[in-house]
C-alpha cells in the first residue's frame, strides 16, 4: 500500500508540476530562465580544456544507421560541437519541461542543433488534445497478427501521424517480454515471445523510419512489472538477460538500426537502467549502436555522475540531474567535458541523419494527414488479423448475417475500449464499438442490454428472442495499464472478474440450446476454466482500436477468416507460472517463462494458437540446406476445409540437451494463403546465430554441438509432429 500511496503521489507530480528550466551555467534558449539564477551559492569552476575535434571517418554502423551523407554530418558535427559552449551542450542534454504541448515534448534547439519534438505512440500518437489521431490495436493484439509486414506498414502510419502533429520522433516501439500475463502493460508489448518481438518490433521501426521519424524502442531493459517499476530491482542472470530479455534490443539495434533507446525505470542487478554501466556497454560496446540513449520521464534519473558515465545521453524531459548538477559536476572536473561531447556526438548525428535541420516549416500542423480513410482502414484490417478464435463448437461461427437474430450483452459491448489511459492514450474521434459493428450488419436484429441501463429482465427477454447470445466481457485501462493515480496498475488474476463469470453463467442457463459466444477484451491471458466448456465459441480481442467493432463484425459474420495465432500461452491453472511480485522492491525474474517452461499439457491455449474457417494440414516435411549462417527447411501446407484462409507456419527447435535451456523456442514463421483445396511448399529460414547460447566463462554466444530438431508445426504445443534433425556444428 505504500509503494502504491507513493506511486500516485509521482503520479500527481508529473501532472501538475510547472515545467522546469533546463539551462545549465548560465546560457538560455530564447528568454527561459536559467537552472542557477535562484542559486544563493556559486560552484567555482575549474580550468576546463579546450574542445578536442574528433576527426574520423564514419564507422560501418554509422554509415547503415544514417540515411544521408555519415561522412559529411559526422564533421558537421564536430563543426557544431565546436561552436557551442559548455552551458549550451549542457542545455542540449535535457528536455524543455515536464508538460508536454499538445502531447509534444521537445529539447533545445541550439545554434545549429535543432532540438527534437517527441510523441508517445505504441499503438498510435499519444495524447494530442487538439489533434485526433487514429488508434490502432495494441501491440499485443498485432504480435497476433505474427505479420512483420503489415507492422511495418502500421510503423509507417503512425510516423506519418506523428509528422502531423509537428513532432519528429516516435516514443514507441514498446518491446518488453511478458513474463506474466499479470503485468499491466502487456498490451503494449508484442507478447512472451524475444524472436517474435525483435521481428515485429524491427518491422515497425524499420516502417516508422522509412517515413523520416525516429523510432524509439522501450524501455531498457527487464521491464515487466508496473506497479513497482519505479524502484524494484530486478536480479537476473547474464544467460537469462542476454537470451531471454535482450536479443530483440539487439535486434532492433543491428538490423533496425533503431535511432534512440529509452531506459527503463527499475534497476537491474543493483543499478537503475539510466546509470547501469553493464546495459549501457552492451548497447554501444558490444552492439555498436550508432544512434542515442534517452531516459524515461521524470523519474528515470538519479545521480548525475553515474548515468553521464554510463553514456545516458538525454534526460527527459527536463534536466533534473542534468541541469544545475551536470554544471556543477562539470564546474568541479567531476566530470570529464569529454563524457558532454561523447552523448551530443550521438544526439546530433541523429538529428542530422534524419535532417531535422532541414524539414520545411517544422512542428507545422497538417490535420488533413490525421485519420485519413486509409489509415482507418488499416487500423480495421490489423484488428482482423489480430482477433483469435480461441474456441468455435460445432461451426458455431460465423454467423449469418441474413437472418440471425443476436442478443448483445456485456458492460464492455458498447464501451469504446481501446486500452490503457496512460501514456500510451490515443485521443481518437471516434471508436466503433461491438454493438455500433453489429448494428450495422444486421440493424434492428440486435437486441442490446445496455449493462448500465437495463431494467429488470431485459437480459431475459433478450435471449429469448435471439439466436445466439453474444456476451462482450474483460478489462479496461481503468484494470490494468500503466500505473498512475491508482487507475490500471498489475492485474491481481487472470481470472475474468467476478461480474463478467457471474453474467456467463446466467446466459448459459438461459440460453438452453441456443449458441452462447464470448468475446474476450483485455491485453493478455485470461483463464477460462470457469466456463470454456459451456460456451460455444471464444474469441480473445485484446484492445482492438478505432476500428474494432468493424472488425469483429467482419469475423463474426464471416467475411473475413480468422488469422490471429497467441503471442502468449494460456495456462489451465496460474499456478504453473512463475511467480509474479510486483509488491517486493526485490525481485528476480525466472530463467524461462511461458511455453519455454510449460510442458504441452499445461497449456490449455499453447503460444502460436488460433483457430480459422477452415483447416490445414502439414506434409513432406523436409530439410532444404545448410548455409554458413541459415539452416533451411520446407513444409508442403494444404488448405484442406471449404474456403480461402491464412496459415501462420511456425519453426520450433529443440536443442541437444547439454546445455540447461528451454527444450523447444520459435526461431522462424512465415504465413501463407490459400484458397480452398489449394497446398503450397512453404520455406523458411533459421539464422544458426539464433540457436546460439550465452557461455558466462567465454563472455561469448557459442553454438551447442549436437543435434538440433526442427519441428515445424501450428503453435508450441505441437510437440508429436515430425521433426528434421540437424548435426551442428
Amino acid at each position: 500500500m505504500a509503494f502504491r500511496a507513493l506511486h500516485s503521489l509521482r503520479g500527481l507530480l508529473f501532472i501538475f508540476l510547472m515545467p522546469l528550466s533546463l539551462a545549465a551555467c548560465g546560457s538560455k534558449e530564447d528568454d527561459e530562465p536559467d537552472a542557477r539564477d535562484d542559486a544563493s551559492t556559486e560552484v567555482e569552476c575549474v580550468e576546463l580544456p579546450p574542445f578536442k575535434r574528433l576527426d574520423r571517418a564514419p564507422t560501418p554502423e554509422e554509415i547503415a544507421y544514417c540515411p544521408r551523407d555519415a561522412k559529411a554530418i559526422r564533421e558537421r558535427v564536430e563543426e557544431i560541437l565546436e561552436e557551442l559552449t559548455i552551458d549550451e551542450k549542457i542545455a542540449l542534454m535535457a528536455g524543455r519541461g515536464l508538460l508536454p504541448i499538445s502531447g509534444t515534448w521537445s529539447t533545445p534547439s541550439i545554434g545549429a542543433m535543432p532540438g527534437f519534438r517527441m510523441i508517445d505512440g505504441p499503438r498510435g500518437v499519444a495524447n494530442t488534445a487538439q489533434q485526433k489521431t487514429t488508434a490502432f490495436p495494441v501491440a499485443m493484439m498485432r504480435a497476433a497478427s505474427f505479420d512483420p509486414e503489415l507492422e511495418r506498414r502500421i510503423g509507417a502510419a503512425i510516423a506519418k501521424e506523428t509528422k502531423a502533429v509537428g513532432s519528429d520522433v516516435l516514443l514507441a516501439p514498446t518491446a518488453n517480454i511478458l513474463f506474466h500475463p499479470r503485468w499491466g502493460r502487456a498490451q503494449e508489448t508484442y507478447g512472451e515471445d524475444s524472436f517474435l518481438m525483435g521481428e515485429l518490433a524491427t518491422a515497425f521501426i524499420e516502417g516508422a523510419q522509412n517515413e523520416g521519424v525516429l523510432a524509439t524502442i522501450k524501455h531498457y531493459a527487464v521491464n515487466s512489472i508496473e506497479n513497482t517499476r519505479l524502484e524494484v530491482d530486478v536480479s537476473i542472470d547474464e544467460r537469462t538477460l542476454r537470451e531471454i530479455y535482450l536479443p530483440h534490443f539487439k535486434k532492433a539495434v543491428q538490423e533496425g538500426k533503431v535511432a534512440a533507446v529509452m531506459t527503463a525505470y527499475n534497476r537491474v542487478n543493483g543499478a537503475y537502467a539510466s546509470e547501469n554501466e553493464a546495459l549501457l556497454s552492451i548497447l554501444y560496446d558490444e552492439w555498436n549502436f550508432a544512434g542515442f540513449t534517452m531516459s524515461d520521464w521524470v523519474f528515470g534519473t538519479h545521480d548525475t555522475e553515474k548515468a553521464i558515465k554510463a553514456g545516458l545521453d538525454l534526460e527527459m524531459p527536463v534536466g533534473q540531474i542534468y541541469g544545475r548538477p551536470l554544471s556543477d559536476a562539470v564546474c568541479t572536473g567531476a566530470v570529464d567535458v569529454a563524457l558532454l561531447d561523447r552523448s551530443l556526438r550521438r544526439t546530433v548525428f541523429a538529428a542530422l541523419c534524419y535532417g531535422l535541420d532541414a524539414i520545411p516549416n517544422r512542428g507545422a500542423i497538417q490535420p488533413d494527414e490525421l485519420e485519413r480513410p486509409e489509415t482507418l482502414e488499416l487500423a480495421r484490417e490489423a484488428a482482423r488479423r489480430g482477433a483469435v478464435l480461441l474456441k468455435n463448437q460445432d461451426a458455431a461461427l460465423p454467423l449469418d448475417a441474413t437472418d440471425v437474430t443476436v442478443a448483445l450483452l456485456g458492460r464492455l459491448a458498447d464501451r469504446p475500449n481501446i486500452g490503457d489511459g496512460g501514456s500510451s492514450r490515443v485521443l481518437t474521434s471516434e471508436v466503433i464499438t461491438v454493438r455500433q459493428g453489429l448494428m450495422e450488419r444486421i440493424g434492428e436484429r440486435l437486441h442490446f442490454v445496455d449493462a448500465n441501463e437495463a431494467e429488470p429482465g431485459a437480459e431475459v427477454a433478450a435471449i429469448q428472442n435471439a439466436d445466439v447470445v453474444l456476451l462482450v466481457v474483460g478489462l479496461t485501462g481503468d484494470d490494468e495499464g500503466e500505473f498512475i493515480l491508482g487507475r490500471g496498475g498489475d492485474r491481481t488474476s487472470l481470472r475474468l472478474l467476478d461480474e463478467d463469470l457471474a453474467l456467463i453463467e446466467r446466459a448459459v442457463a438461459l440460453a438452453g440450446d441456443k449458441r452462447v459466444i464470448v468475446i474476450l477484451e483485455g491485453g493478455a491471458a485470461f483463464t477460462v476454466n470457469e466456463f470454456v466448456d459451456d460456451v460455444d465459441a471464444v474469441v480473445m480481442a485484446f484492445y482492438p482500436g478505432s476500428r474494432g467493432g468493424e472488425a469483429l463484425a467482419d469475423l463474426l459474420f464471416g467475411d473475413a477468416n480468422f488469422t490471429g495465432r497467441l503471442p502468449f500461452s494460456v495456462p489451465f491453472d496460474e499456478e504453473a507460472l512463475p511467480e509474479f511480485d510486483n509488491v517486493s522492491l526485490e525481485v528476480t525474474y525466472p530463467k524461462l517463462h511461458g511455453y519455454l517452461l510449460l510442458e504441452p499439457e499445461d497449456m490449455r491455449y499453447p503460444f502460436g494458437y488460433g483457430l480459422s474457417y477452415t483447416d490445414f494440414a502439414y506434409s513432406d516435411r523436409a530439410l532444404v540446406a545448410i548455409d554458413d549462417d541459415r539452416i533451411r527447411v520446407r513444409v508442403t501446407v494444404q488448405n484442406t476445409g471449404a474456403r480461402k484462409g491464412i496459415e501462420i507456419v511456425q519453426a520450433y527447435v529443440e536443442y541437444p540437451g547439454s546445455i540447461p535451456r528451454a527444450k523447444r523456442a520459435l526461431k522462424a514463421f512465415a504465413t501463407v494463403e490459400l484458397e480452398a483445396g489449394a497446398s503450397k511448399p512453404v520455406d523458411l529460414e533459421i539464422a544458426i546465430d539464433d540457436l546460439r547460447y550465452y557461455d558466462t566463462v567465454s563472455g561469448k554466444f557459442d553454438l551447442e554441438e549436437g543435434e538440433h530438431r526442427i519441428r515445424i508445426a501450428a503453435h508450441a504445443g505441437e510437440t508429436d509432429v515430425p521433426s528434421i534433425a540437424v548435426n551442428l556444428p
